[in-house]
């Protein structure tokens, strides 16, 4: 986090939702380490939370009857970072209801109570692939419902902040990674630390991703800004390297070696696809390569750990799981 970026005068009492999540953890344990007192806005008394929180029970997010905000955020709060989000379910309606509908009610209720507001959005407002370099400048595409409504979500936010005065930004990260993670890098990490032969040695593709403890410290960033842009900003960890140089640097972490050799890409394509393996392909072999140049001149922040430690802390958090 840039030094310049830090306010005293904000950020004492925090409310987050998503707080029991991967993010969320990491966002929480960072903030309890700087001394801000925090509450975690859940869904029931079950929920669970990282220590030190405050339990503050909201409701269920995808009830469109929505949620008692306005309850959660009188008594203290100064910041709310919104975490909280869905990407898979049964119905897209339900989707809708939380990355949209609540995001909107929860931004109104903190514009109408003065509160600054850090949302955390997705890189996938944009899509899945991007031929070039993906910034702010980048046509938004989203490709699926999680990603429209994101973008619905980031838009609802927007109009709170026009109707109410609102004082907010947000931040648009890749492929979140580090200790914990059970998503599509830690099946990565089972692939490159395997020790196989892999035929992924000409991929020549670009992928950015960020590691968990660098968005949390992003975010917290964010919250201290003196003032807000009122806008998202995409966000990365490191340069983006291709497929082959993420599972390289898997491979040494994991003290492994290396054994990729070259195979065109389209013929990894055309097999993915024959075996019903198209979307595995595309996340292995498509680019999304991003440029965060905008975020970090308008907060003056730095990724608190460089990608080669941040990938090898993580590859050996998971194979001690």
């Amino acid at each position: 986090m840039a030094a310049e970026a830090v306010s005293g005068e904000r950020l004492r009492h925090a409310a987050v939702t998503g707080a029991g999540g991967f993010v969320g953890r990491t966002l929480c344990r960072q903030l309890l380490a700087q001394g801000v007192q925090l509450r975690a806005l859940v869904r029931s008394a079950d929920s669970p939370v990282p220590p030190g929180c405050e339990r503050q029970v909201v409701g269920d997010l995808a009830d469109p009857a929505g949620c008692d905000w306005d309850r959660a955020l009188d008594g203290g709060p100064d910041t709310v970072f919104h975490l909280a989000a869905i990407a898979h379910a049964p119905r897209a309606a339900a989707i809708d209801q939380v990355n949209r509908e609540a995001t909107g009610a929860l931004a109104a209720a903190a514009f109408r109570r003065g509160l600054r507001l850090v949302h955390t959005s997705t890189i996938k407002v944009y899509g899945d692939q991007a031929e070039g370099v993906l910034d702010e400048q980048t046509a938004m595409r989203p490709d699926d419902a999680y990603g429209r409504s994101k973008l619905e979500g980031e838009q609802r936010i927007a109009e709170a902040a026009a109707r109410h005065g609102g004082d907010w930004i947000g931040l648009r990260p890749p492929i979140v990674y580090g200790p914990g993670d059970a998503g599509n890098f830690a099946r990565l990490v089972r692939l490159g630390s395997s020790g196989w032969p892999l035929p992924l040695g000409a991929v020549d593709n670009r992928r950015s991703m960020i590691h968990v403890e660098a968005l949390a410290d992003a975010l917290v960033c964010a919250a201290r800004l003196p003032q807000t842009t009122g806008r998202c900003h995409v966000v990365a960890g490191g340069p983006a390297w291709s497929t082959a140089e993420w599972l390289r640097q898997i491979a040494k972490a994991a003290g492994q070696p290396s054994r990729l050799w070259p195979c065109p890409p389209g013929l990894l394509r055309a097999a993915a696809t024959l075996a019903g393996a198209g979307g595995l392909a595309r996340r292995l072999l498509g680019s999304l390569a991003v440029d965060d140049k905008a975020w970090r001149q308008a907060s003056g922040w730095h990724p608190p750990i460089s990608q080669e430690d941040a990938v090898a802390r993580t590859v050996q958090a998971l194979l001690l799981r």
